[in-house]
């Protein structure tokens, strides 16, 4: 494994979990047990982002070194189906469920 799939599981492992960390630390009593669920939920998402972006990382590896017309399908896929996910899900979350509107005070 290399550094690159490293870095992004890290930055991906650790994005947006901060709001689940605090609702459990602020149900710890002690110092010491909150470093440790923060030690472990942080390798914990660094390691399972890292495995998940090797992963998806697999067929493009492959594709690229034989399959060059396929690679680069596979690389438009992704493309268009993360910027369509990413779309829905700020519309669900920010629009559909009201959360706008409420942040708006409408």
């Amino acid at each position: 494994m290399g550094l690159k799939p490293l870095l992004v599981g890290a930055v991906h492992g650790l994005a947006g979990s901060g709001a689940l960390t605090l609702l459990v630390l602020t149900q710890i009593n002690s110092s010491l047990l909150g470093l440790l669920y923060l030690g472990v939920f942080g390798v914990g998402s660094i390691v399972g982002m890292l495995l998940m972006s090797s992963l998806m990382g697999i067929p493009f590896a492959f594709s690229s070194r034989k399959l060059t017309g396929i690679h680069y399908s596979l690389q438009m896929l992704a493309a268009i189906l993360s910027m369509a996910f990413g779309i829905w899900y700020a519309y669900e979350t920010g629009i559909a469920s009201g959360l706008m509107q409420s942040l708006a005070g409408v």
